[in-house]
């Protein structure tokens, strides 16, 4: 006979998430546990949802309500204050758009229009209306139409036209290097340098000479083209770490939302809480602008979300195991009690009374892990009976040949036998309450009987 016997469990039921929840609803803890796995899953889903459709405009406007709450909600606000690369974009687009229709007016006033620039303006203007995001490509049509509107009137042999063509392409570059591209702190010496080459090229075309600065302005075209291309990929590569900070922050938030309204997980909904005063602080900090700053505290998030669905996972298969062996020890007429675990055991455990001394003890773990045990339900009924050993292990045999007959695939680890001169673990005797009546009408024969 085996003191012990060790057993892992694989039963049919993970094929699907609606069968698993129609399967767990056999049993309210089963259930229970359920319900708090898609409750996890639902809860961070929304909120990742709810926060991506939210505009810099609604955090920015829910921030002045929120101003001095420091809940989960709130905090996802925080990050707006760091998200104006879209406000710049925004910015640039409508100058590019007010320029390419000044330009349009320029070359329309000509004496003779160039339809073909005034197409590619045209496709500009409805570019910029339809695909605003494009930044760049938009920013080089612009250019490339500039580029060839200031060369054609360069090259017009009308010098009242040069000179009025010239001092409208000076009027438009002048705003461009005001253009918000250089508007930041760190641009201030470009722009200064820009508009004292402007003021060269305005002088030489009041100068009346005006091919001289019609070529001098193509030139510091060129540069200001640069500069601007320059600011705008840095603008661009800002907006694109901002965006990922915020998508990194997004789902931090969202899980650690989702983790924090599980009532049945306080250790998982403690740590989670500690997460989120680590972001609440590390966004207040000059850093939070670096995924680098962030990427740890995310590892640790994802770590604790996977680690809860997993525990919740862990509590519903055991629960499941648990019940269907409760299930087979009844149809056998069994009673069978559901009693406290070992206090650092992640587990279900019951004990099934096999006579009025004598036990045995089923524990199932969160991987599905099955354990049995004979037990005392005395302590004058410690000593080992060699006889009823035997009664005992031939009824663990027959419970694991029903949880067969339910297609469970099993595999058995190990049988300890029971040493000479050992006894039995005595077990505190189930009171009223812990026991489970058994079936009137067994459905199997008892290996006792």
């Amino acid at each position: 006979m085996s003191g012990v016997v060790d057993v892992l469990v694989f039963p049919p039921l993970l094929a699907s998430g609606p069968a698993f929840g129609a399967l767990a609803g056999a049993t309210m803890v089963g259930y229970a546990t359920y319900a708090m796995l898609e409750k996890l899953r639902k809860d961070y889903d929304q909120a990742l949802s709810e926060f991506h459709t939210r505009s810099l405009e609604d955090e920015q406007y829910q921030q002045q309500l929120a101003d001095g709450q420091t809940n989960a909600t709130n905090l996802a606000l925080l990050l707006a204050q760091s998200t104006e690369s879209h406000s710049t974009d925004n910015a640039t687009v409508t100058f590019l758009r007010k320029h390419a229709q000044e330009l349009e007016q320029q070359i329309t006033e000509m004496s003779a229009p160039n339809v073909e620039l005034l197409e590619q303006c045209q496709i500009l203007l409805e570019n910029l209306a339809t695909t605003p995001q494009e930044l760049m490509k938009h920013f080089d049509a612009y250019d490339r139409v500039f580029a060839s509107f200031t060369e054609e009137a360069g090259s017009s042999a009308d010098a009242a036209t040069i000179t009025s063509s010239t001092a409208s392409a000076l009027a438009i570059l002048r705003e461009e290097i005001a253009s918000p591209l250089l508007a930041a702190p760190e641009c201030r010496e470009i722009r200064t340098a820009l508009l004292s080459q402007l003021d060269t090229v305005a002088a030489l075309a009041a100068g009346r000479q005006s091919a001289v600065a019609a070529q001098a302005l193509g030139l510091l075209r060129q540069r200001v083209n640069r500069e601007l291309r320059e600011q705008a990929e840095r603008l661009q590569q800002h907006a694109s770490e901002r965006q990922a900070v915020r998508n990194l922050v997004s789902d931090m938030l969202a899980k650690l939302q989702a983790i924090a309204g599980l009532p049945t997980l306080p250790e998982f909904t403690r740590r989670a809480e500690t997460l989120l005063a680590q972001l609440r602080a590390e966004l207040a900090q000059p850093s939070a602008n670096s995924l680098a700053a962030l990427a740890q505290l995310g590892q640790e998030v994802d770590t604790l979300f996977s680690a809860s669905e997993k525990a919740l996972q862990g509590e519903l298969l055991s629960s499941y195991v648990s019940h269907n062996v409760s299930e087979v020890l009844l149809s056998l007429g069994y009673r069978v009690a559901q009693i406290d675990p070992d206090a650092d055991a992640k587990s279900h455990a019951m004990v099934a009374t096999f006579d009025e001394t004598t036990g045995v003890q089923f524990n199932v773990n969160e991987t599905g892990r099955l354990t049995t045990e004979m037990v005392a339900l005395h302590a004058d009924a410690a000593e080992v009976d060699r006889d009823k050993q035997e009664k005992v292990c031939s009824m663990i045999d027959q419970v694991l040949a029903a949880l067969k007959g339910r297609d469970w695939q099993l595999r058995e680890r190990y049988r300890s036998n029971f040493a000479d001169q050992e006894q039995l673990r005595v077990l505190e005797q189930p009171t009223a309450e812990q026991h489970r009546d058994a079936t009137p009408a067994p459905k199997m024969k008892r290996i006792d009987e």
